[in-house]
C-alpha cells in the first residue's frame, strides 16, 4: 500500500506542476503598433508611460478607438486604450511560448521521475564516488 501512496504522490506532483504552467506566456521583444494589434488578435502586454503593465487576451478597434478585451468571471472586460499614454504593445510570441511550454513540461516530467526514482529506492547508489 506504501508503494502505491508514493507513486500516487508522484503524479499529483507531476499534473500540479503541469498546471502551474500551463499558462505559461512569452511576448515578443519588439513594441507594435495598436493598428497592427488589433489585426493580429493574440494575447498583448500593454506597457503605459507610468510603468503600468497590463495583460489583454487582444486587441480591439471599435469606432476608431482601440479596447484592450479581457475576460474575468466569464464577463468580457473592454479597457479604452490611449495611443499618448502607451510606452510598449507587446504581442504573444505563440512559438515560443509553445516551445516553453512544452519544455517545461519535459523538465517537469524529468524532475517527477527523478525524485520518483529517489522515493522509489531510499536515495539509492544513483551516482558513487566511492572509486
Amino acid at each position: 500500500m506504501k508503494t502505491i501512496r508514493k507513486h500516487v504522490e508522484s503524479f499529483v506532483l507531476l499534473f500540479t506542476i503541469l498546471l502551474l504552467f500551463q499558462s505559461c506566456v512569452l511576448y515578443e521583444k519588439s513594441s507594435v503598433s495598436l493598428e497592427w494589434a488589433a489585426t493580429q488578435n493574440r494575447k498583448a502586454k500593454v506597457i503605459t508611460i507610468d510603468q503600468q503593465t497590463y495583460k489583454f487576451k487582444n486587441i480591439r478597434s471599435e469606432d476608431d478607438q482601440f479596447y484592450g478585451i479581457k475576460e474575468s468571471k466569464g464577463e468580457i472586460i473592454k479597457t479604452l486604450l490611449q495611443a499618448d499614454k502607451l510606452k510598449k504593445i507587446n504581442l504573444q510570441n505563440k512559438g515560443a511560448s509553445t516551445i516553453g511550454t512544452i519544455a517545461t513540461t519535459l523538465g517537469a516530467l524529468v524532475g517527477v521521475i527523478i525524485i520518483w526514482y529517489f522515493i522509489d529506492t531510499g536515495g539509492g547508489n544513483w551516482i558513487d564516488f566511492s572509486e
